[in-house]
């Protein structure tokens, strides 16, 4: 009786943790806060911002190495575009003279790379320019990503940023990237 009490015991342990992994892991995918996304947020390295070339484009001081940073999935006007000054001074407001955490997804060549940016309080810059409008969510380097789709939408209808002109032209159309 005692053996299959344990057993039962054990059983039951093991299906609430794994309903709460599954629960975590349902908000990480939605964006939401979660103990599992806190755990991947403190991943990356240490850096220094050196210079804001773009909004979603930092030359950033890591510890072994000097690199040009884009933020993944999202993609900002030039400082010459309309809304470009904007963008620069939204990202240069949330890093301020603090350091970042560069969570490098993968490389661009030798001295670039593409991954996500987090400010001392831990803030995604990525996020943060997509939920004020200040980006347009860029598909291509991000597919699976229907979070930053939606921020992009909800900026969209909300009228935030880019969106309060009639047709902000994203930067792409009519270049490489």
């Amino acid at each position: 009786m005692k053996e299959r009490l344990m057993i039962f015991g054990i059983g039951f342990l093991f299906s609430c943790l794994a309903i709460m992994f599954l629960l975590h892991f349902r908000k990480v995918q939605s964006g939401e806060g979660s103990l599992m996304r806190r755990w991947v947020n403190s991943a990356g390295q240490m850096g220094e911002v050196l210079e804001f070339l773009e909004g979603d484009t930092l030359m950033v001081r890591l510890p072994e190495e000097t690199v040009r940073v884009r933020l993944n999935a999202v993609d900002t006007p030039s400082p010459e575009d309309p809304g470009g000054d904007e963008a620069l001074s939204f990202v240069r407001n949330l890093v301020g003279d603090e350091p970042v955490r560069v969570l490098e997804f993968f490389r661009e060549g030798e001295s670039g790379l593409r991954g996500e940016v987090y400010n001392h309080e831990n803030v995604s810059l990525n996020e943060a320019l997509m939920k004020a409008g200040w980006a347009w969510y860029y598909k291509p380097h991000s597919e699976n990503n229907p979070y930053y789709e939606e921020l992009n939408l909800t900026a969209q209808s909300e009228k935030k940023g880019l969106w309060a002109d009639e047709e902000p032209s994203p930067p792409w159309e009519g270049e490489e990237d």
